[in-house]
């Protein structure tokens, strides 16, 4: 960008002085909430393909603090909050947001701490995979007993169903012989893709429970991919349909705050394509195009100062926009 912040002020109209601040206020709460990927946070990615892809993924994310399962309602302060009124928690499950935060970090009555990936799927163990932040989201109580460990799913014919979320039989093609798939609402759908795609990288190495209710998640060892072939045109088009949302990417950047890691499919959902979609055998490089941030009104990705800079001279006619 050639044209400076900087403008003299006499020239201005009070009109267009309070345009510029309207604007830069905006871009200032932008930035008070997002600090961005760490430069070269992604750079152990470039050039690489398919199942060396997936490796260095797995590499980069599996190292990680990790939280107490029993503190987590006082992270979700953080990543869950209701952003009208952050005393209450945000539900995926029933979209609710009417429980409020308790004084200590307890999980509130009617809550529950939802492991996405249900635990079973690997035996349960109390791994770093059991209190990872990512996978686990609160939720109402009885839309998480109801989905117990069952499959995600699309619902052909319902047994339960809270207006959000629902339970029942599977859609042709779907559930991996499972007699029941939970669907949660098409605003999340890929948010809880994007969540499997992690899972399936930084927890590659994981024993998966190939029987019983895990019908979604092989064994490295047996595929690399470790997403099975149903799952993965499941999860592909859930998120193709529901693009990354402002809530993947404050919830994003606050858990990497708390747990030192982040979800490189929030950050780069062109990344499944690579791995597992219609991008397999090409390399993936950092020109790869960002997700839209709220405030990158430039489009370079990254949401700073240069964003005010480029809204003062669209006010000021020294950039025009087709």
């Amino acid at each position: 960008m050639d044209c400076p912040i900087f403008v003299d002020l006499k020239t201005l109209t009070f009109k267009t002085m309070r345009r510029i601040l309207t604007y830069v206020s905006a871009v200032c709460a932008v930035l008070s909430l997002q600090a961005g990927v760490p430069q070269g946070y992604y750079e152990s990615l470039q050039g690489l393909t398919d199942q060396a892809l997936k490796d260095a993924i797995h590499t980069l994310t599996a190292s990680h603090t990790r939280l107490n399962y029993n503190n987590l309602f006082y992270y979700y302060r953080q990543t869950d909050a209701w952003p009208e009124d952050p005393t209450k928690i945000w539900d995926m499950y029933t979209n609710s947001h009417n429980v409020e935060f308790l004084s200590t970090d307890k999980c509130p009555s009617g809550m529950s701490r939802e492991h996405s990936v249900p635990k079973s799927w690997w035996g349960s163990t109390e791994n770093d995979a059991y209190s990872d932040i990512i996978n686990l989201v609160p939720v109402d109580a009885t839309a998480n007993n109801k989905r117990a460990s069952w499959p995600f799913g699309d619902v052909a014919s319902s047994e339960w169903d809270n207006g959000v979320s629902r339970l029942g039989t599977p859609r042709s093609g779907q559930g991996g012989g499972a007699s029941k798939v939970f669907e949660p609402a098409d605003q999340y759908k890929g948010d809880f893709a994007r969540i499997y795609f992690y899972m399936a990288c930084c927890y590659q190495d994981l024993n998966w429970v190939t029987d019983g209710d895990n019908t979604m998640f092989d064994r490295y060892s047996t595929n690399w991919k470790t997403l099975n072939t149903w799952s993965v045109d499941l999860l592909l088009r859930w998120a193709r349909e529901d693009p990354v949302s402002e809530k993947e990417i404050n919830r994003n950047e606050a858990v990497y705050d708390c747990q030192q890691n982040r979800n490189p499919f929030v950050d780069n959902p062109e990344l499944m394509e690579y791995i597992w979609g219609n991008k397999q055998g090409s390399a993936w490089g950092a020109s790869e195009p960002a997700v839209d941030r709220p405030g990158d009104f430039n489009h370079d990705g990254m949401v700073d100062v240069s964003d005010v800079q480029y809204l003062i001279n669209i006010i000021l006619g020294k950039i025009t926009i087709d």
